[in-house]
C-alpha cells in the first residue's frame, strides 16, 4: 500500500512539474525542477509531522493501560516476567 501512495505522489509531481512532458533534461524548467526539489524536502517531512501528531494524540500509555495491557498478557497464560 505504501508503495502505490509513493508512486502516485511521485507521479503527481513529476506531472505538476511539467517534467512529464520534458522530451530530454534540457527541457525541463527551473520552475520544474524548484517544484520537485521542494517536493522532495517538504512532502517527507510534512508526512513525518502528520505522522508525529498522530503518535502523539492516539498512542498513550498510562499507569491504567499498562496495567490492562499486563493482565491481557498474563491471561494469555505466557510466562510473563516484569522486573
Amino acid at each position: 500500500m505504501g508503495g502505490a501512495i509513493s508512486s502516485g505522489i511521485v507521479g503527481a509531481t513529476v506531472i505538476i512539474a511539467g517534467i512529464s512532458d520534458a522530451q530530454s533534461a534540457a527541457d525541463v524548467t527551473a520552475r520544474g525542477l524548484l517544484i520537485l526539489k521542494s517536493a522532495m524536502l517538504f512532502l517527507p517531512l510534512l508526512f513525518i509531522v502528520i505522522g508525529y501528531v498522530i503518535y502523539y494524540h492516539q498512542y498513550k500509555i498510562d499507569s491504567a493501560m499498562y496495567e490492562q495491557i499486563i493482565s491481557d498478557l498474563q491471561h494469555r497464560g505466557g510466562d510473563l516476567k516484569i522486573g
